[in-house]
């Protein structure tokens, strides 16, 4: 019985359930179990499918042999290719940090754009060794569950009010309400946030525009899109500005393609490379012997910039579709323009550093997003880094309706 239902059954039958009262949907939207019995009665698998559809002996075989040789969860529920997928990803990524660390070793070039490959190579080799992991005991637990059509697949316009708390100490702005906007139309998306600290000793405001390349936004399949990100962050106590820009490509990619456990999750990524520069308008003030009190509102904008410098940003991640209602992204970020600063994870846990493996300093992300119905979501969100940020979202889509 553990075998075919799963230690797991009773928690995400409750999360089915969650997400189906808030929604107002019925039980239907959902499995009413996840026994193999009964899953074949409602005709969510077929006959055929039953003897490869995942179970939690599959995901335990993952979690301990598969820590070593990723994919023999998936050769356990008879997916013998996706299995040999999820391994050829794992051995892909240990070539791709071994070659950092040969080059880190033995190299002496020290060059901005040297150093930026390295770092991307080495997010890529452990996105490829972590992310074939998870996949792998994501997948072999009853993957294979199909859901009807996602609703409220029409969303041009979005609306979205939150509150986030910052764990910051040292300047105690911890207290943020953030508004942001979003107008998608046909292939192009415009997007706008502001974040005011409660004591408005902060203002911070970011602009992004996207156009969609290749694929369609509201379908499965890849897509790829090339945008570009602004972001002017003010700390009105320190006259400090900051400001940021930031060209970059995003892309998706359905893991149903790689392992047949994996057809609700897919692999996404950010790549970014951009200027980042400051102001001190009042610092500039008294180095022309003007007085900082009497600064008009040109002379705060056009200050002079300093501390110039190139940065990337990477953003790895999976997103899984937990019910017809509810997803979790899970993702790794590194991105020195935020205000959560990053760390460097597990190396003494995993030996890294004893091993000479590349590894970078980054930020854990994660975005759980609850669709109450075609009009509204609720998302909750974290980031964990050397201190950490959650956000608590309601977000409204104009115009939405349900597809019938």
């Amino acid at each position: 019985m553990w075998a075919q239902r799963g230690a797991w059954g009773l928690p995400l039958r409750g999360l089915a359930l969650s997400a189906c009262l808030l929604s107002g949907a019925t039980l239907r939207a959902a499995p009413r179990s996840y026994e193999l019995k009964e899953l074949k009665e409602q005709g969510y698998i077929t006959e055929e499918e039953a003897p490869t559809f995942g179970a939690f002996s599959h995901t335990l075989t993952a979690l301990g042999p598969g820590a070593l040789i990723h994919g023999v969860g998936h050769w356990r529920m008879g997916d013998q290719v996706g299995g040999w997928r999820l391994l050829g990803a794992e051995l892909a990524g240990l070539v791709a940090l071994a070659g950092v660390s040969l080059t880190q070793r033995y190299s002496s070039n020290s060059s901005a754009l040297s150093q930026a490959g390295l770092s991307t190579l080495s997010h890529y080799g452990w996105g490829l060794v972590l992310g074939s992991w998870v996949a792998d005991i994501v997948g072999s637990y009853q993957g294979g569950l199909t859901y009807p059509p996602e609703r409220g697949a029409t969303r041009g316009a979005k609306l979205s009010l939150g509150y986030r708390y910052l764990e910051d100490p040292s300047a105690s702005l911890t207290h943020h309400l953030i508004s942001a906007a979003t107008i998608e139309r046909a292939r192009f998306k415009i997007s706008g946030s502001l974040n005011v600290e409660s004591r408005a000793r902060l203002v911070g405001a970011e602009l992004s525009a996207e156009a969609l390349l290749l694929g369609a936004r509201h379908q499965e399949g890849f897509r790829a899109s090339l945008g570009a990100r602004a972001r002017r962050w003010r700390w009105l106590d320190d006259d400090l500005t900051q400001l940021a820009a930031l060209p970059y490509i995003r892309w998706s990619l359905p893991l149903g393609r790689v392992a047949r456990g994996l057809s609700h999750s897919e692999a996404f990524q950010r790549l970014s490379y951009g200027l980042e520069a400051f102001q001190s308008p009042r610092s500039e003030a008294l180095s022309r012997g003007a007085s900082p009190d009497e600064l008009s509102l040109f002379d705060r904008v056009s200050a002079p910039l300093a501390h110039q410098r190139t940065l990337l940003v990477i953003e790895t991640g999976l997103r899984l579709k937990l019910s017809p209602q509810t997803s979790l992204a899970l993702s790794y970020l590194e991105d020195p323009t935020l205000d959560v600063p990053a760390r460097t994870w597990g190396s003494a846990l995993w030996g890294v550093e004893a091993l000479g493996l590349a590894h970078n300093e980054g930020i854990w992300r994660g975005e759980f997003v609850i669709r109450q119905s075609a009009q509204i979501d609720f998302i909750a969100e974290f980031m964990m880094g050397a201190r950490w940020s959650s956000w608590l979202t309601v977000r409204y889509a104009l115009g939405a309706r349900d597809r019938s």
